[in-house]
């Protein structure tokens, strides 16, 4: 599978990603077969 910036078709993914030291930040990615 490629992955690809948000805006390309295929399938959507998105999540939070926590980082150490409590941070976290929302992120969206296409995924294509």
């Amino acid at each position: 599978a490629t992955v690809g910036a948000a805006g390309v078709p295929g399938t959507m993914v998105t999540g939070k990603v926590i980082l150490s030291g409590g941070q976290s930040f929302p992120f969206t990615a296409s995924v294509k077969p």
